[in-house]
């Protein structure tokens, strides 16, 4: 592949993994070097991460892995901590814990989107993320644990904190992730006095 342009996607999420999906569907082999770099393996589909909360879907089907996908692609495990464009690289820290440097001819970059925190008092000590499927499964594995929690408890005031949530953010991941869980809940109390 000497010779051939250099492409390098900072960010494998829908935006980094289609933009390299589509270049390496559209582009000849030898025209170009693909290159993905993106802390995770795969991408999440985040529309469904309500379901996979609640146990609606299984949480494999949220994510497709881009090795899969991206075939004629170069998929690096690391996260973008420098970009100097005038020299045209790119520093990753890698997953094996050392830093290496990428040479581009064109840089894509799409690095997604974080969680915001809001500044509301205590969001930031108690509230759970729910951007990935990491935190989508600790949020269902929570709302369980308070089941049984307050199932465990004599104290009518403990049970009743204990059995309330409280969903910050209105839109549609908000609630979609209400409605989700709350059926989850509503099923789950049948298994409890």
């Amino acid at each position: 592949m000497a010779g051939s342009t250099r492409i390098l996607i900072v960010g494998g999420g829908y935006v980094g993994m289609y933009t390299a999906l589509r270049l390496q569907n559209w582009l000849r082999r030898d025209a170009a070097e693909v290159t993905l770099i993106d802390p995770q393996p795969n991408m999440t589909y985040q529309p469904f991460l309500p379901e996979a909360a609640a146990g609606s879907i299984e949480p494999r089907h949220v994510v497709v892995p881009l090795r899969k996908v991206l075939r004629r692609c170069r998929i690096v495990s690391g996260r973008v901590t420098a970009i100097r464009h005038a020299a045209r690289e790119v520093t990753a820290e890698l997953a094996a814990g050392h830093v290496a440097t990428f040479g581009y001819d064109v840089l894509v970059v799409a690095p997604g989107s974080v969680a915001r925190t809001l500044p509301i008092p205590g969001l930031a000590e108690c509230g759970i993320a729910f951007k990935t499927v990491g935190e989508a499964i600790y949020l269902r594995n929570h709302v369980v644990s308070r089941l049984d929690a307050a199932e465990t408890t004599l104290d009518p005031e403990l049970r009743r904190r204990l059995l309330t949530f409280l969903v910050i953010g209105g839109g549609y991941a908000g609630v979609e992730a209400l409605a989700e869980l709350a059926d989850m809940t509503r099923y789950a109390t049948r298994y409890y006095p």
